[in-house]
């Protein structure tokens, strides 16, 4: 969500109080230099989350930021956030900052329900999506699916998936100087994306999230390769040079 004045920020977490419960940090741990996990406990049956779903965050007195959980317990009423901490901007200072016992509003989830009919499922990724990684790999092994996650990471990530307990994953470093340099960007070289192996997965379903410039590249890749468009799935966190998404 883009920024907004402080008064109608105000006014928005005013009106919508009721669907922004209160939720307590009961953990805060840093899994990487840049990956912060934050647990949080409170009334999960008002925020109805479901895998692959965000809630959203005040981050600022003029920000809103979406965030997706990387692990949910009904039982136990808590859920956990794997955010990504990089440069200044106000998600990453929240929750670089937040400490055990603040009182923290949270929205209601939100997102477009992920079909469950296919045999294999691919997310690709940065970053900004391991939390969807490990929400989704313990769905959909739950339900007899494979799964795997082709990830585009920084060079000092390399340890990040197995930290997090991915099990099949395909890792591509990302050269740093063509993050904001759109001209440059280009599908990363996943062994996925080949015209040899991709009849295997004709029938896959592809999860495509994180930074919008190389989702729009693989997206492009996928349907060149044969993909049928109603098989990707396509939720965009971020761009670089824009605010919010």
């Amino acid at each position: 969500m883009p920024n907004v004045p402080k008064w109608m920020a105000d006014l928005m977490e005013t009106a919508l109080s009721s669907k922004m419960p209160v939720f307590e940090v009961v953990g805060a741990d840093w899994i990487s230099p840049e990956i912060r996990s934050v647990v949080f406990k409170g009334d999960l049956q008002k925020l109805k989350l479901m895998p692959g779903y965000a809630v959203s965050f005040r981050v600022s007195p003029t920000a809103f930021r979406n965030y997706t959980p990387a692990f949910i317990d009904p039982q136990e009423n808590i859920f956990q956030i794997l955010a990504h901490i990089h440069g200044k901007g106000p998600g990453a200072r929240f929750f670089a900052d937040l400490s055990l016992g603040q009182q923290i509003p949270v929205s209601m989830a939100r997102g477009r329900k992920i079909q469950e009919a296919a045999a294999q499922y691919f997310l690709f990724g940065d970053e900004s999506t391991v939390g969807l990684a490990c929400i989704l790999q313990a769905h959909f092994q739950q339900l007899g699916k494979h799964f795997s996650t082709l990830l585009h990471l920084g060079q000092s990530q390399n340890d990040l998936p197995a930290a997090l307990g991915l099990g099949s994953y395909e890792l591509v470093q990302r050269e740093a100087e063509s993050d904001n340099k759109s001209s440059m960007v280009s599908a990363p070289g996943f062994t996925i994306l080949d015209a040899a192996v991709m009849p295997k997965w004709n029938d896959a379903q592809f999860i495509l999230a994180g930074n919008g410039l190389y989702i729009q590249r693989i997206k492009k890749e996928l349907l060149g390769l044969g993909i049928d468009r109603r098989r990707i799935h396509a939720e965009p966190y971020w761009v670089p040079g824009k605010t919010g998404l």
